[in-house]
């Protein structure tokens, strides 16, 4: 099941790709919902909100702009489109209540897919785009020896309260999965390898590297850790290398942080706060 976790892993980095936002809405108040289909082997989609067609025909890839919602208490169905609600593509209605003192931005995101039973439908709070204080000094940076780690972050699990919503059930516990990405520079003159990270969000951290077999990704654990051969770079990234964290213990949020522990094959250890962002 470990390596079926394509789509929720994969789900920041392409979302933030394609997703541009909103011009006009961007500014106003209540509550506004955009809706990504980011899912390549799902069907196009009809979205309805509290029981109303609200998107007609959404096909991968498309990216509808946010939506005004009137009101504070939200249900949101997704079902193929032309279909009626009670053909949800969720078990249950991915439901949204908005908070006056929130900015009230967000985007569900259908992920994965429906061959490996990973497809799920996340939401996410999009409120740090869209002006909200970032409350981490988090900078994602540490360095012990000769190693040297720039660039760290994790990525946002669902919304609170959403815990995604799908098919395929992507974790243990009820708060999904997610990952940490970095650079590490191994500055030394002898090779590394990164052998153990640890998380105080997780029960559950693994080193994975994503690889393509038989035109499918999948996780890949890295039983002998990640090599940082002398004077090298070597980059964690979306859809490559990376540190899975699971069985989370709670959600994470754009603008909080993290702590991580990483152990090195030399000995050395480290552990230091990562703010958590999206890509």
């Amino acid at each position: 099941m470990r390596k079926q976790i394509l789509g929720l892993l994969a789900v920041i980095a392409f979302a933030v790709t394609i997703l541009p936002l909103a011009s006009t809405a961007a500014h106003e108040s209540g509550a506004h919902l955009r809706v990504a289909h980011l899912s390549p082997t799902a069907p196009a989609v009809d979205v309805f909100v509290n029981g109303k067609k609200a998107i007609e025909n959404l096909a991968f890839k498309g990216v509808t702009d946010y939506l005004p919602l009137e009101g504070t208490t939200f249900e949101v169905v997704i079902v193929p489109a032309g279909g009626k609600i009670e053909d949800s593509v969720t078990a249950e209605p991915i439901k949204l209540t908005f908070d006056e003192h929130d900015n009230g931005y967000y985007t569900a995101a259908a992920v994965g897919a429906l061959a490996d039973n990973t497809f799920e439908v996340v939401l996410l709070n999009d409120n740090a785009a869209h002006g909200m204080a970032m409350k981490s000094t988090a900078k994602g940076e540490a360095s012990v020896g000769d190693i040297v780690i720039t660039g760290a972050f994790a990525r946002p699990t669902g919304m609170a309260g959403s815990q995604g919503h799908g098919m395929g059930h992507t974790g243990q516990g009820g708060f999904g999965v997610s990952a940490a990405y970095m650079q590490i520079e191994n500055k030394g003159s002898e090779a590394d390898a990164l052998i153990k990270a640890e998380a105080d969000v997780a029960g559950l951290v693994e080193l994975h590297e994503t690889v393509v077999e038989n035109d499918m990704a999948q996780m890949k654990p890295l039983a002998e850790g990640i090599p940082l051969p002398l004077g090298s770079l070597t980059e964690l990234k979306p859809g490559g290398l990376h540190i899975m964290l699971m069985q989370l213990k709670r959600e994470l949020v754009v603008g909080e942080s993290i702590t991580l522990t990483l152990t090195f094959k030399s000995g050395k250890t480290i552990t230091f706060d990562v703010p958590i962002r999206m890509p």
